[in-house]
């Protein structure tokens, strides 16, 4: 019982106070811990290796990389050297072409289907062959020729495919015009796609110089410190001038693309000048969607350099940049989800990777789907480009297409088997004109469509 000569009201206010505030630093106390901790897990979860460098089994000079996967890479370089991985180069495999022509530029699609370029310059004549294999580089075989006299030298500068159907390359002109061809039947076959006369007489492209950004967008540069551009598949192609010799193109996004110590923001219609990672000719790759780049400046610079701020400022410091013994010429990255890999080229089978696994950046929100899902875009209405998002419960081959009102299909987005998570894509409507589009999302379980509108 308690004393009747004693106030106790204050005395069970602080207690009450005492028990509040006790219970609330606990409480603080738990959540800051459990936090501290998830922060703590979600860091680890991330693993940037930076660049190491790989055993190639050549001593060639290694002009072309492509980047297919984490684990699929392939190269080509002088002598007909071909070599590929197929577990993230732990090991190299020489699979060379049946030729000793040098093979400057190549592509790939996956682990089995490669092409690969090369030129022949004999006494009486010259002559440029692109490669095909779909058995790992087992066969090649000729799926296009050039041929010319001693005099004029045809030379294949880049090739890309769209997917596994659609494709195009770009060779040095011949008397006075530039070679642009594509295909529609897996590279079994090539036409004539486009006119483009070149001018003054001495102008010449780079050796991996062409970039695409989607089906319809596409660039190159000249010797005459022009950029190629076309916006309807290579169909047509305009010239714009450049500050600088463009040696190479590339676009993160539609509205940011860098070239030799140059930037655009408006899809290669205008460049002005940025900071120049070195003072030799640069090869440009970048990070889709992102601010990231790199740079290498040819055969006889052993450095990689990085930029996280669209080229504002270079690096070479690890683990994003690289500085070796070697000349490093070519570089390829690409990415699944937050992952990124990559792998660079160059003298004496020079080859370094490039892996950053996990999230760069990831909330507790963050799960993986439980459903396939295709969302509005944005911004809608949009000019001239738009991002696409959409979730993969599963790794799945999706396509996604874009369709006018009658149902033709006017332009394909993505044709590729992706890994399970959120991805997005943007769409560049080339010169589509104004009006409703749809957009289809299939995979072998869903088909989802939504609307877009396009106003000029």
């Amino acid at each position: 019982m308690l004393p009747l000569n004693i106030k106790w009201s204050p005395i069970i206010r602080l207690v009450r106070t005492f028990h509040e505030q006790l219970s609330i630093s606990i409480v603080f106390l738990i959540v800051s811990l459990s936090a501290t901790l998830r922060v703590s897990a979600l860091a680890t979860s991330m693993a940037d290796t930076g660049w190491t460098v790989q055993t190639s089994g050549t001593t060639q000079r290694l002009y072309s990389v492509k980047a297919v996967s984490d684990n699929v890479a392939w190269a080509s370089g002088l002598s007909g050297t071909v070599v590929r991985t197929t577990n993230g180069g732990t090991n190299w495999i020489a699979v060379p072409l049946p030729v000793t022509d040098a093979a400057y530029t190549m592509t790939a699609l996956d682990a089995n289907i490669a092409f690969v370029a090369t030129i022949q310059v004999a006494m009486k004549f010259s002559r440029a062959r692109l490669w095909k294999t779909t058995n790992g580089g087992i066969s090649w075989a000729v799926k296009d020729s050039i041929l010319t006299g001693s005099s004029a030298v045809p030379w294949i500068k880049g090739v890309h495919m769209f997917d596994a159907s659609n494709g195009y390359y770009f060779s040095d002109p011949i008397a006075a015009t530039w070679i642009l061809k594509k295909t529609t039947n897996g590279g079994e076959t090539w036409f004539n796609a486009a006119t483009l006369i070149r001018d003054p007489l001495n102008e010449t492209g780079y050796i991996n110089g062409m970039m695409w950004y989607g089906n319809l967008y596409g660039w190159f540069g000249s010797t005459e410190s022009r950029v190629f551009r076309t916006t309807d598949g290579g169909n047509s192609w305009i010239a714009v001038s450049s500050p600088n010799n463009p040696s190479s193109i590339w676009f993160n996004r539609l509205n940011l693309g860098l070239t030799t110590c140059t930037r655009s923001t408006d899809a290669g219609l205008t460049w002005s000048t940025i900071p120049c990672p070195a003072s030799d000719s640069h090869t440009y790759v970048g990070l889709l969607e992102s601010e990231e780049f790199w740079a290498v400046a040819g055969p006889t610079n052993s450095t990689i350099y990085y930029s996280s701020n669209a080229g504002d400022s270079w690096t070479s410091t690890p683990p994003h940049g690289y500085s070796g013994t070697a000349g490093v010429f070519h570089i390829s990255i690409t990415r699944s989800g937050a992952s990124v890999y990559g792998w660079a080229v160059g003298s004496g089978g020079t080859i370094v990777r490039y892996r950053r696994t996990g999230p760069t950046a990831v909330t507790e929100q963050e799960q993986i789907p439980t459903r396939f899902s295709l969302y509005q875009n944005h911004p809608n209405p949009f000019n001239p480009s738009t991002t696409i998002e959409f979730e993969l419960p599963r790794s799945s081959r999706i396509k996604l297409t874009v369709v006018d009102v009658l149902g033709r299909e006017v332009a394909t987005v993505v044709n590729d088997m992706l890994p399970v998570g959120r991805h997005y894509r943007t769409f560049a409507a080339g010169t589509l004109a104004s009006g409703l589009y749809l957009y289809r999302l299939q995979t072998s379980e869903v088909t989802i469509t939504k609307k877009m509108l396009l106003l000029r």
